[in-house]
């Protein structure tokens, strides 16, 4: 990645081993200056992708720049989105973690404080789950969270119930097509509920749209027992360069904090359960009403 500035006089770094760059107003924001700069991403294919930066005073930041008509359509998509997507009130934040050791090797972090921050860092990212532990509502989470923040990214929610061979371009919404596909987050859910005749086309499809969008966010859930995980570098995962995600148990704390959103008395609910007999339930969010 290359970091490219406007050079006003003020300094001069280098960045990695080969890259000196002019920085102005950067690092110091000036009165009457055109306060931005440019990241250029190179992916390992030699593709450039330059996201323009700028400091907006009112929001005291440096905002992706994005030109007018292209932010009037994208307004547009949020607006149909926010239309028809609903989260729970009272839905419990997952975190998430790694799933397995031989991954955990390559990356500096193996915990997230959720799955947005694990495609974030990752961007290619199937989360996996037993059945009724929250991977659909975390997914809607997700494409809310994207439409909620700060961000150029434009959430695109796929049930892959409905998938038919069709490649992943082809799935895309008329509406999303046009805009650069690094802006795209594809969020597919349901790996587990395709066809079983269409599985083998459905793991062409995103193999080959991945290869050729690396930078490109895509995260996938299915049930565990649906895919086969990555053991090693000699054992690939169901979809090779694809890291593999789960839900880290829901704690004391969670729920607590959950309980005391539901008016619900900590010391009588912990009491019943025991009474009950109910602790191994108490983990699982399927049992949590919203």
């Amino acid at each position: 990645m290359i970091l490219n500035g406007h050079t006003h006089g003020e300094v001069s770094i280098k960045i990695g081993h080969i890259h000196k760059i002019g920085i102005g107003s950067i690092f110091k924001v000036e009165e009457n200056i055109n306060n931005q700069f440019n990241l250029i991403d190179i992916d390992r294919k030699g593709k450039a992708i330059v996201r323009n930066y700028r400091y907006f005073k009112d929001k005291e930041a440096f905002v992706e720049y994005t030109p007018p008509e292209v932010a009037t359509r994208i307004n547009s998509i949020k607006e149909d989105l926010e239309s028809t997507l609903s989260m729970p009130e009272n839905y419990i934040d997952r975190r998430t973690e790694l799933f397995n050791v031989h991954q955990i090797n390559e990356v500096s972090s193996y915990d997230f404080d959720d799955s947005l921050q694990a495609l974030l860092r990752l961007k290619k990212v199937i989360l996996l789950s037993d059945a009724g532990t929250g991977k659909s509502y975390e997914i809607r989470k997700i494409a809310f969270k994207l439409l909620n923040a700060n961000m150029s990214y434009i959430p695109i929610l796929i049930k892959l119930n409905r998938y038919n061979g069709e490649s992943i371009m082809d799935m895309i919404p008329e509406e999303y097509k046009g805009f650069e596909n690094e802006k795209l987050v594809l969020l597919l859910d349901g790996y587990d509920e395709i066809e079983s005749t269409k599985i083998s086309d459905f793991g062409r499809a995103i193999l080959s749209y991945s290869d050729k969008n690396s930078e490109s966010l895509v995260l996938i859930t299915s049930r565990s027992n649906f895919y086969t995980n990555e053991v090693d570098k000699k054992t690939k995962g169901t979809f090779e360069g694809y890291y593999e995600i789960k839900f880290k148990p829901i704690d004391n704390a969670e729920i607590e904090i959950y309980l005391e959103k539901m008016k619900t008395d900590i010391l009588n609910f912990y009491s019943f359960v025991r009474e009950v007999d109910a602790q191994n339930l108490v983990y699982n969010p399927f049992y949590y009403p919203s």
